[in-house]
Parts: C-alpha cells; structure tokens; sequence
C-alpha cells in the first residue's frame, strides 16, 4: 500500500427516517474522510446488502417498518457474527433495550 493509500472502515446505517440517515452519514464522512458508508431504510434492504457491502459496523435503528432493528440484527448476527452492530433509538432504557444488549449490541 502507497503512502496514498487509505484504510477505510464500512458502516450500515439502518434507519427509516431518510431525513435523519442522510444527516447522520454526512457528520460521519465529514468527521471520519476514510468512511464508507452503506444505507438501507429497513430490515429486508438492510438483510439484502449486508451480504454485498460487507460492513464493519452496522448502526441500526431499533424500531424499524415490517422487522423490528432487534429481529434483523439477530439475523446479521447469526450469519455475520463478527460484524458490530450499535442499536440507535429513541426511547428510553425500554425493555428493547435490555434485549438488545443480550443479544451483544450496543444501545445508544
């Protein structure tokens, strides 16, 4: 590798609110130059990509249209167990919370 050459890091943002996705990817490109950043809108996408962009980390919105944030990281997880997965939500320390660090994951 050239001294030219950067390592970049992949990060999924799995999040319904496009509004929200699109402001979270442009902070972390502008923090982090080296970042790639894939995007899916909900769980099916999000299962479809995986595969194909081969994150590193993956920030899931807990609640998610059709699949629950918890349902598809638990699919992630079983067949990608050493992609990261940080569950971003809203609410408070619920009961999805709790579930969701079981399970391994990070809640924000």
């Amino acid at each position: 590798m050239s001294g030219k050459e950067s390592v970049s890091f992949k990060v999924m943002l799995v999040e319904d609110d496009e509004g929200f996705r699109r402001s979270l990817a442009g902070l972390l490109t502008s923090r982090f130059p080296s970042i790639v950043i894939g995007e899916a809108g909900d769980g099916a996408e999000a299962l479809q990509k995986v595969k194909s962009f081969s994150p590193q980390l993956i920030l899931m919105d807990i609640k998610l249209p059709g699949q629950s944030g918890l349902e598809v990281t638990r699919r992630i997880k079983a067949l990608y167990p050493d992609i990261q997965v940080v569950m971003l939500t809203s609410f408070s320390r619920t009961e999805h919370a709790f579930r969701a660090e079981r399970k391994g994951s990070l809640v924000l």
